[in-house]
């Protein structure tokens, strides 16, 4: 076994077979503190002003900061995800959810653009009815596990679908492990990891394929980690001519040990789902919507980077220095290049 591939023996690679119910796991903030997060979001979403124009220090309420310390602390060196019950969504002002959602987040790190669109705050909804090349998420199909491109994800439940739509959460460590149990000959392959395709969302400086290689797997001072968004690396090869079967062998047992330990719940409305997008993957299962426009699902997604959160080989940066994806005036977050 080489030295270069780290074993981890602890609960950090864990099977979703072997943990408790959601409920269990979850973590519920003091209703006084959700409160009076609601009441600020009121006052600063009158003022009309952009998410941006509004930090740490306008929601730094002291029973709520450390309510979040433990999943913090569970997000960055334990299980590598969260829940997070107790935000007020049902009945609110969706203005006002979304800035109380933007506070939480100011108080676990800095919220990043997340398409062309310079967006903030995502919004996982169906829009295909409009958009049919909307990027994965904003679609009811199933998203298969994979990672973002920041440190952490949060995913706030606001309307949950008609049937359907469950999430998962896999570690990476878990999966790295049985690599190097059944496997090992692949790692090679992933380590060296291929140029991505960025898929219409590059900066005008940019070339559409990443000049480097980014890894799927790979390791800063001792930290393992994981970037993989497959469709970006097969839309790579395709835009390339190029083959690589070793590789795609190695995606193919990467996603068969995922699913072996993947945990699976639903996220209800009011919870958050908080992960390390840097070592756990997440995936969402395909939903049946509600017919009416009010009931229709709805998460609300914030990518968030924290200084000193964790090392990281600078190749899984898909933009620039890792801060988001560039907004570019004109563009759409949607892609046709690809079925």
């Amino acid at each position: 076994m080489s030295s270069f591939y780290p074993y981890v023996d602890d609960r950090r690679a864990w099977n979703g077979a072997n943990l408790p119910a959601k409920e269990s796991l979850a973590h519920t903030l003091p209703r006084a503190a959700t409160d009076q997060l609601m009441r600020t979001a009121r006052v600063l979403a009158s003022k009309g002003l952009p998410f941006s124009a509004f930090g740490r220090e306008h929601f730094a309420e002291p029973d709520l900061v450390e309510a979040l310390q433990a999943p913090f602390r569970e997000v960055r060196n334990g299980l590598g995800f969260a829940i997070i019950r107790g935000l007020p969504v049902e009945g609110a002002p969706l203005d006002v959810v979304k800035l109380a959602y933007w506070g939480l987040g100011a108080l676990l790190g800095r919220g990043q653009s997340q398409s062309n669109l310079g967006d903030l705050i995502g919004e996982v909804a169906d829009v295909t009815n409009v958009d049919p090349h909307a990027r994965g998420y904003r679609s009811a199909k199933e998203l298969r596990l994979h990672t973002d491109i920041c440190d952490m994800i949060a995913l706030l439940s606001v309307r949950a679908a008609r049937t359907g739509g469950e999430n998962s959460v896999a570690s990476a460590f878990a999966v790295h492990n049985l690599f190097l149990a059944e496997r090992p000959d692949l790692l090679g392959p992933l380590y060296d990891g291929y140029h991505n395709h960025r898929r219409g969302e590059e900066a005008p400086d940019e070339d559409p394929i990443t000049p480097h290689r980014v890894p799927v797997f790979s390791v800063a001072h001792g930290a393992l980690s994981i970037r993989y968004v497959r469709p970006y690396i097969t839309h790579g090869l395709k835009a390339k001519g190029e083959a690589y079967p070793e590789l795609i062998e190695a995606l193919d047992a990467l996603e068969g040990f995922a699913e072996r330990v993947k945990f699976t719940f639903r996220l209800d409305p009011g919870e958050t789902l908080l992960l390390n997008n840097l070592t756990t993957l997440h995936a969402r299962s395909e939903f049946e919507d509600w017919p009416q426009p009010d009931r229709k699902r709805l998460l609300l997604r914030l990518w968030l980077n924290a200084d000193g959160f964790r090392q990281k080989n600078p190749n899984i940066h898909l933009y620039g220095d890792g801060d988001g994806i560039p907004f570019v005036a004109g563009r759409t977050s949607s892609y046709a290049g690809f079925d």
